[in-house]
């Protein structure tokens, strides 16, 4: 569904799209372009159909060419391949890169990184992934180019080249291999987050060398959701599960 009135009244997003969304991945640098998945078993066998907008739902159109789609069938049932997540170079907004594959982390390889020149029109997998599951992605806003980051299952990555190389970043005080569900930059302050899978929020001052956790009073660590306050520095704003919408701000803000 979309809305048009910050919430008030909603109506149909997806005429002539995907019948059925388990989740919409919106690209952070190109307004109304949105990605879903969905399985699909009409004809054949089954697959998963990967769907963008770019027009905020208004119009859809299959985006997979070049994705590993097929389902495994296995003691009669489907295992699918999954979308994680997608982003695109703030400079370039045809270069995309999507995080697509395995079954979950069931009977098959870890999912690879794909990366798209033609804004998600076709895809080809990267020369090298991250190893486990790139779960989300971010990108360090750099003078000298873009460099994409990969909260992973195993720790952050870096690549420099596009997406097609990757190295692991030395993180002084995030725990060792924590699976990084968001990478968050805050443009005002400078500051990075990494939220992690059941260790909680951590805080880089230095661009991501050295981190420290900020989980004083915040009542579940398991996997909050977590966004930046766009108008004060400093500031996030964290969903925990089942204990209601929690803040935080810079000491002495």
């Amino acid at each position: 569904m979309r809305s048009t009135d910050s919430g008030l009244s909603w109506g149909e997003a997806t005429p002539g799209g995907p019948a059925f969304l388990g989740s919409l991945f919106a690209d952070p640098f190109q307004s109304g372009r949105l990605f879903a998945a969905t399985e699909e078993s009409s004809t054949g066998p089954t697959r998963v159909a990967v769907w963008r907008t770019a027009d905020a739902g208004r119009s859809w159109a299959r985006r997979h060419a070049g994705l590993p789609v097929t389902c495994t069938h296995i003691a009669s049932v489907d295992v699918c391949p999954s979308l994680y997540a997608v982003t695109s170079d703030p400079r370039n907004p045809d270069r995309m890169l999507m995080s697509f594959g395995g079954s979950g982390g069931l009977f098959s390889a870890d999912p690879g990184v794909y990366v798209s020149p033609n804004g998600g029109r076709r895809w080809q997998l990267a020369a090298q992934s991250p190893p486990g599951i790139v779960i989300s992605f971010a990108v360090d806003p750099t003078p000298s180019g873009t460099v994409f980051l990969a909260g992973t299952s195993k720790g952050i990555y870096r690549s420099a080249d596009g997406g097609n190389h990757w190295s692991k970043l030395a993180t002084s005080g995030l725990p060792v291999d924590a699976a990084v569900r968001q990478l968050l930059h805050d443009g005002q302050s400078g500051a990075w987050y990494a939220v992690t899978e059941g260790e909680g929020i951590f805080r880089s001052t230095d661009g991501g060398t050295t981190w420290a956790g900020i989980n004083a009073g915040l009542p579940d660590v398991a996997r909050p959701v977590v966004v930046v306050d766009p108008q004060a520095p400093g500031r996030l704003f964290a969903a925990v599960r089942g204990q209601g919408l929690w803040s935080w701000s810079t000491p002495g803000s």
